[in-house]
């Protein structure tokens, strides 16, 4: 794995196992924003006779998830090189640093110190309508503040019985490299009432000091 793998595994692992426990062998598993592809390629070991979608419009994140799907011979990864959201079309994206590819803070919004690059959009409903993906059974959502934007595109994948488990991260405000849910003009408690709303039981999984939340949505 890449070096930003590593990291986030030894920083993730309690949330990553409970993910890996939920999929099944048939399972199509969506990884929506998927960085460099830490859940992506454990999810591809879990689901050897389904399929797993990841997710993500940044070039140098797409460069080193290639990179380590082509290293681990994973066939059943399809990579979408679009961001998820609740239209078709563009959105300004802010890169980071350099030192800091991979690590989770690139973006969609603006961001301090960071230049802006337009990536395509799209929703996943429109994906699942149009045939060029299977609807998802467990799903994995971190976009940095643009978790509302997502779902909003996904709400009927997310509504249907087939959808099993999501696993969201919301970000809060105070962490100043990056958006938060408020400035998608939501929050929290509204994250999880939609969910609620689509069937689903909220659990929050524990994160320590983090400026964000880890909820797993169950049905």
């Amino acid at each position: 794995m890449v070096e930003r793998n590593h990291e986030r595994f030894n920083s993730e692992k309690e949330e990553l196992a409970d993910f890996l426990d939920e999929i099944r062998a048939d399972d199509v598993v969506y990884d929506i924003g998927a960085n460099t592809g830490l859940y992506s390629l454990f999810a591809a070991n879990e689901c050897p006779d389904g399929n797993v979608i990841a997710f993500e419009p940044y070039p140098p994140n797409l460069d080193l998830l290639k990179q380590d799907i082509s290293r681990n011979g994973f066939e059943h990864i399809e990579v979408i090189e679009m961001a998820l959201s609740n239209s078709v079309g563009t959105i300004g994206f802010s890169q980071p640093k350099e030192s800091d590819i991979g690590y989770g803070s690139s973006a969609i919004g603006p961001g301090d110190n960071k230049d802006t690059i337009e990536v395509p959009t799209t929703t996943g409903d429109q994906l699942i309508d149009d045939g060029e993906i299977p609807p998802p059974n467990v799903v994995k959502i971190d976009v940095e503040g643009a978790e509302p934007l997502v779902i909003d595109g996904l709400e009927r994948a997310l509504s249907a019985p087939s959808c099993r488990v999501v696993y969201c991260e919301v970000h809060l405000p105070g962490n100043e490299r990056r958006p938060s849910v408020e400035d998608f003009d939501s929050s929290a408690t509204d994250i999880r009432n939609r969910f609620e709303e689509f069937g689903f039981t909220a659990e929050k999984l524990p994160r320590g000091d983090r400026a964000e939340l880890f909820y797993k949505f169950s049905k």
